[in-house]
């Protein structure tokens, strides 16, 4: 059944006498209310999971959604500023919603999207219960200790990116480092696969660029050969093959290439994953598939298993194949590290995930276990504790439905129907990670922006700091305006314990050439780090020592600096 969706949007005041259902199954729907305006419903409110509700705040201090029935809500809120400048201050609020009837703890919205407001605000939501019902209320209050993502640095791009990885993959020295590095494939026929080379302070010293076959459309990096070096896998999309760089001597310059393994039609992503628990790395293999459809009348695609055999060289050999509709990218599931080992991949032509387990451990023995609707033309997907919770969850970038959806892993080890948060037109590209180092996965995503421009849009995650809502986003930045960006990728580049953002761009620079582009937060130095080296230890005391009795010398010596990590 096709997806569809409708959009009612409330300009003013508007009361209505009966009941009010917004989306249902296979038809998200949402409600939005303009800044100032008002829509009072004095029957039942249902709010469906695959749908929302929007909200543009105001100034005259109206509540935009009163409920005087009973009420139940299942999807996402979204709220937005108001147009213009917006900076409100600290103890400023605004009531979104009146539920006259009260709310339940299971009729909270799951997910809130709201602005960001700067590294020290945040919009602090709580639901307060009195006589009258419960109100839903977003107060702006101060915190320390968050960062937006600074410029920390480019690096121009030979070529027309198509995947990215980071990883710890080595060192200019040779052996790994604990930096990630960065590693891409470039189009052509035939491409090529550049890595770059982390210096351990976020700068890219080193280019290394080694031979693929035509037009790689995948990589990898993980031990494949269990040497416990980091080797890289491509996956070439137009000769039906993925091969290994193999690290052999911990030399990033003399990786060995392994011979073309031969996949299905157009391998189109990846990944590394021990998927028969034997103990050593393998290989599964997403093909999209080249005809419209297969003799049989199906649409083709499926999912490869390669086994790994170490003797005295590595071998591949295919194990097993699972039929899927058009995959698009693979996501591994084992957060919690308790080898309960499943698989989830986007299913483009389908507006599905499938979710793939290992039935029994011993040997291949992979079925499909689920499929979750989500919305049409899923491309990327990414995995990750969202909720805090300690299971795994996924987000699906929906380039057709202009949304992300997220997959909530429940407590029986499936997934919950799908929740929506709209974003720019056509989202692709997207990331989780934690740039602010709140322990709670930010989002970043690839998509255009109002003004038509493709941009990466960032949400922090501000769960941590509403522990009484589920999942709460704050859209805080937008990069790249300009640009074009096109992959995102990230990991922890230079050692602030914090993670990285790694973005490729193709808009013309000052130079005129694609860039790879390295974000990171501003360097916050503790107070005793006197040296900011980030270790507090005899160095600093012996500083301190050293200035002992001279003011303006203490004062210096004690002053954090505002300098990156990451150039």
């Amino acid at each position: 059944m096709p997806n569809y969706t409708g959009d009612l949007e409330i300009n003013g005041a508007l009361v209505i006498a009966g009941d009010v259902t917004v989306g249902g199954e296979f038809r998200p729907g949402a409600l939005s209310v303009k800044a100032d305006s008002i829509v009072e419903i004095q029957g039942a409110f249902s709010l469906h999971r695959n749908s929302q509700v929007h909200i543009e705040l105001g100034v005259n201090g109206t509540t935009p959604l009163k409920l005087l029935g009973t009420a139940t809500i299942e999807g996402s809120l979204i709220v937005s500023p108001p147009s213009g400048m917006f900076s409100p201050v600290i103890g400023e609020s605004w009531i979104l919603l009146d539920a006259q009837l009260g709310l339940s703890a299971e009729n909270k919205f799951p997910v809130i999207v709201i602005p960001g407001i700067g590294s020290d605000k945040y919009f602090d939501l709580q639901y307060v219960t009195a006589l009258n019902g419960t109100q839903l209320i977003a107060t702006v209050q101060s915190v320390d200790n968050l960062y937006d993502l600074d410029d920390a640095g480019s690096v121009d791009v030979s070529g027309t990116a198509s995947s990215i990885v980071v990883a710890d993959i080595g060192s200019q020295s040779g052996p790994a480092d604990g930096y990630d590095d960065i590693a891409l494939t470039l189009s052509g026929v035939p491409g090529s696969v550049m890595i770059f080379v982390n210096d351990g302070a976020g700068s890219i010293q080193t280019q290394i660029m080694y031979p693929a076959g035509n037009n790689p459309t995948s990589i990898e990096a993980g031990t494949i050969d269990n040497d416990g070096t980091t080797d890289i896998i491509i996956a070439n999309g137009d000769d039906d093959t993925f091969f290994v760089l193999f690290n052999v001597d911990e030399d990033l310059t003399s990786m060995i290439p392994s011979p073309p393994v031969s996949t299905g039609d157009f391998p189109i992503d990846l990944e590394i994953i021990d998927f028969d628990q034997d103990g050593d790395n393998d290989i599964v293999v997403a093909c999209f598939g080249e005809d419209e459809i297969l003799p049989d009348g199906s649409v083709p695609g499926e999912l490869q298993f390669f086994d790994a055999t170490n003797l005295f060289r590595t071998n591949f050999s295919l194990v097993g194949s699972i039929a899927l509709e058009r995959p698009a990218k693979i996501t591994p599931g084992d957060v919690n590290h308790d080898k309960d080992l499943f698989i989830s991949v986007s299913l483009n032509s389908a507006g599905k995930v499938a979710r793939l387990r290992q039935i029994v451990p011993v040997g291949f023995n992979w079925a499909v276990v689920q499929y979750s609707t989500v919305g049409s033309n899923p491309t990327d997907i990414v995995s990750g504790d969202v909720d805090n919770d300690g299971d795994f969850d996924v987000v699906v970038a929906n380039e057709g439905t202009n949304t992300v959806s997220i997959l909530l892993m429940d407590i029986g080890g499936l997934f919950e129907d799908e929740l929506v948060i709209e974003v720019g037109n056509e989202p692709s590209s997207v990331e989780l990670l934690d740039y602010d180092g709140d322990s709670d996965l930010d989002l970043a995503i690839i998509a255009t922006n109002d003004a038509g421009q493709r941009v990466v849009m960032v949400y922090r995650n501000d769960t941590s700091l509403n522990p009484n809502q589920n999942i709460t986003f704050a859209l805080e930045q937008e990069l790249d305006e300009g640009l074009s960006p096109i992959l995102l990728g990230s990991g922890e580049l230079d050692g602030d314990a914090a993670d990285d953002l790694v973005t490729i761009v193709t808009g013309p620079s000052f130079r005129g050439v694609p860039q790879l582009a390295i974000r990171s937060i501003p360097n916050s130095v503790c107070v005793g780090d006197i040296d900011q080296n980030n270790v507090i230890d005899v160095v600093d005391l012996l500083a301190l020592i050293s200035t002992w009795g001279t003011e303006a010398g203490l004062s210096s010596a004690m002053e954090p600096t505002s300098e990156k990590f990451v150039r």
